[in-house]
């Protein structure tokens, strides 16, 4: 509601915002929640994986491995 009362509307007046309005805040809304959560998680992810990788012995074969056909 912290939204919708920054564009001036208040909780005990009858007007309520416009279709347009409401799509606009949550799909704004949206938006900065994806990307708070790619902010945070990517990196995490990242190291996740390298260390994942590393403790397979793939970190410098790992090309080769793949290309020769071998298992992991």
């Amino acid at each position: 509601m912290f939204a919708y009362r920054s564009l001036g509307y208040k909780d005990d007046t009858g007007e309520k915002p416009s279709d347009v309005e409401m799509v606009t805040v949550q799909a704004s809304a949206g938006m900065v929640a994806g990307a708070c959560s790619s902010v945070i998680t990517t990196p995490i992810d990242t190291v996740k994986t390298r260390l994942q990788v590393w403790e397979m012995g793939l970190l410098s074969s790992g090309f080769t491995v793949v290309h020769e056909g071998r298992d992991f």
